[in-house]
């Protein structure tokens, strides 16, 4: 028999924190799964305006460029 044989204090503070472990990655391991079988998430169509502004703050594109893209996209000539 294992009557004096036990763990002692010690063995008894790693299964707590082995089962502590085991169920906090169990529940992330839950939560991954549900988010990602959740309804994707949609992300809304940016206005052409803003993603042409944001190219301009970007150095991407100069003023005058930026001008004459946004008259088109207003439909007014220059």
């Amino acid at each position: 028999m294992w009557w004096h044989h036990d763990a002692g204090w010690g063995g008894w503070l790693a299964m707590a924190l082995g089962m502590s472990g085991f169920w906090v990655l169990t529940a992330l391991l839950v939560v991954a799964v549900l988010r990602s079988l959740g309804p994707a998430r949609q992300h809304g169509a940016q206005d052409p305006r803003d993603i042409l502004a944001e190219r301009l703050a970007r150095g991407e594109i100069d003023p005058e460029e930026y001008d004459v893209r946004l008259a088109a996209l207003s439909g007014r000539k220059r």
